[in-house]
């Protein structure tokens, strides 16, 4: 496996290396110049979608916290693997995979449109991607990432429709006490 991970690490760092690229994949792999373009675009979906748009940002937010959390605090840590170039975190799995990928998979789960899945799994791809060639990671950490992502965002969905069945089971019972 390590063999199949340089092999395409260096295919993607140096073959597939040019002046577009080189422009491009810092920018996709800078999670700082994502934060208001998230922003707005939470804020579409709550004026948009009403509450499914609500609760699209709620269970984004509750399954990329979740993802950010294992993955940066519990998962690198203890598997403890360099970073291709070096670096101060250690680099598997990638939490830009695992994070965006949570995220589009839950919008996914929700909105449930073709082209919803073609933009937000485009994009999570192509992040995941400059994660490469920007040597940021190897396509191992990146491929884990990812499916550690749509990983949290099932169980975050699943979670969910589990509280959501519990109140209203709670509801059809309201008033009613097993003292009266």
């Amino acid at each position: 496996m390590a063999n199949i991970d340089s092999a395409v690490f260096n295919l993607i760092t140096i073959t597939l290396k040019n002046g577009f690229f080189d422009v491009i994949m810092p920018i996709l792999s800078d999670a700082k110049l994502w934060r208001i373009p998230l922003v707005l675009i939470m804020l579409c979906f709550v004026g948009f979608g009403r509450q499914k748009g609500m609760k699209t940002v709620l269970l984004c937010l509750l399954a990329v916290g979740l993802s950010d959390l294992i993955c940066g605090n519990i998962l690198q840590p203890l598997i403890n693997r360099p970073r291709p170039l070096g670096g101060v975190t250690p680099s598997f799995p990638s939490c830009h995979a695992s994070n965006l990928f949570a995220a589009a998979t839950v919008i996914f789960l929700i909105w449930r449109k073709a082209w919803v899945a073609a933009v937000v799994f485009g994009i999570s791809l192509l992040v995941g991607y400059s994660r490469i060639y920007t040597t940021s990671h190897y396509p191992s950490d990146v491929l884990a990432g990812m499916v550690l992502g749509v990983g949290y965002a099932f169980l975050v969905q699943y979670i969910y429709k589990l509280t959501v069945k519990k109140i209203e089971r709670n509801k059809r019972f309201k008033g009613w006490s097993p003292y009266l």
